[in-house]
């Protein structure tokens, strides 16, 4: 097997050893990693060469287990002699979670204030919208799944060959179709491990779509200009070639040469995809907890390919793929915040007398909570684990 450095994570010395009559099952780690993560750097230039594999069964147990190790972050108060307990936000945790949520939320309400789309009269199935949903995929006969998540990057390791920032080249080809934009990028994953990237792009003007029902009650509304579709590679002769042909299809599309690519309108007032609205489906899987904080999603699991539910299977497979390859799994800027009418006000900078915390480093959760415990008399329990949920997230208690 590949060698490794796990990186573990620190625990305060002066804590001690837990009370001789602590009756709690010692944890079982699935690797010798004690719940750390590996070196980053180390990894990303070993996936990209093909040394490590996404599919690897150390890999996907090291993440699992990395999920799992709750922390905290340890301050202390020289002045108080208090010691402080910050929650940890990690991928898949409920920190991390209520996070992501949140940026959900801010954006969501935001455009719910924008009317980014209208009617054509005399015509219920036409609209005219500024929203454009696309989904990205890769082309397995072209890339290997490392290789295409590191093409998601911006940039790439010196020494590499491979193919990267693709997301960037597509969006300047849909800029010279439909002009100057503003996108929010969600990095998911596939079942198979390989990424299929959503875009949420709002355009300056708007666009023809029609509605069109695929299933069920799921409805789509698709662009209906026969001119942008030919640009995009989506009009009938390009669609004949997908039949006949579909790697010739790829390789001729004039704007992603990648793999293929799906492109519809976003209407307001209705569900997207079953969701509550366009925001709910981008960040269905960041807003997802997987832990022993929420839930015991991950604890019968030996490696990510175990798991038997799809959507469990897709959220860990984003989560470890954006950690191997240090992604942001959203991110947007500010051409799409102006866009949205998200206004952050600036923050004005004051001096500040110098803070009597200090901080000192990771803590195991299970350390803090026998400490508190111990520290109120035995009055925390065991579901305590949780403690600070009303939004702080965090507990303290004198030396």
């Amino acid at each position: 097997m590949t060698s490794v450095g796990y990186l573990s994570q620190p625990t305060l010395e002066g804590f001690g050893p837990p009370p001789e009559d602590d009756s709690r099952p010692e944890t079982c780690w699935r690797t010798n990693s004690d719940g750390g993560w590996v070196d980053s750097h180390w990894l990303y230039e070993a996936l990209i060469g093909g040394d490590v594999f996404l599919a690897d069964d150390w890999l996907q147990e090291t993440f699992l287990d990395y999920i799992e190790k709750q922390v905290r972050i340890e301050f202390y108060n020289y002045d108080t002699h208090e010691f402080f307990y910050a929650p940890v936000a990690k991928r898949g945790n409920l920190y991390y979670a209520m996070k992501k949520g949140a940026v959900r939320d801010e954006i969501s309400e935001a455009m719910s204030g924008i009317a980014f789309d209208e009617p054509v009269p005399g015509f219920r199935n036409l609209r005219r919208t500024r929203l454009l949903f696309v989904t990205l995929t890769f082309d397995p006969r072209k890339f290997t799944a490392e290789r295409a998540w590191a093409a998601l990057k911006s940039t790439r390791p010196e020494g590499m060959d491979n193919i990267y920032n693709v997301i960037n080249g597509f969006t300047a080809n849909i800029s010279k179709i439909f002009g100057t934009n503003g996108k929010l990028v969600s990095k998911e994953a596939q079942a198979n491990g390989y990424p299929a990237p959503h875009l949420l792009i709002v355009l300056d003007e708007p666009v023809l779509v029609r509605r069109k029902k695929v299933r069920g009650d799921i409805v789509k509304w698709y662009i209906e200009d026969p001119a942008i579709l030919r640009r995009l590679g989506k009009d009938d002769e390009s669609r004949r070639l997908v039949r006949s042909d579909y790697r010739a299809a790829i390789d001729s599309n004039p704007v992603w040469k990648h793999g293929f690519f799906d492109i519809e309108g976003v209407v307001s007032d209705q569900k997207f995809n079953g969701r509550k609205n366009v925001c709910a489906y981008l960040f269905k899987y960041m807003s997802k907890c997987l832990t022993r904080d929420h839930c015991h999603s991950t604890s019968s699991l030996r490696t990510i390919k175990d798991c038997k539910d799809h959507n469990l299977l897709v959220a860990l497979h984003t989560h470890m793929c954006n950690k191997c390859f240090r992604n942001r799994d959203i991110t947007y800027g500010k051409g799409f915040r102006d866009r949205i009418g998200l206004l952050r006000e600036k923050r004005e900078e004051t001096e500040s007398e110098p803070s009597p915390w200090t901080y000192l480093g990771m803590v195991d959760e299970s350390i803090v909570l026998e400490h508190v415990r111990h520290h109120r008399n035995g009055t925390v329990t065991e579901d305590s684990h949780d403690i600070g949920q009303n939004g702080h997230g965090s507990d303290r208690f004198t030396d």
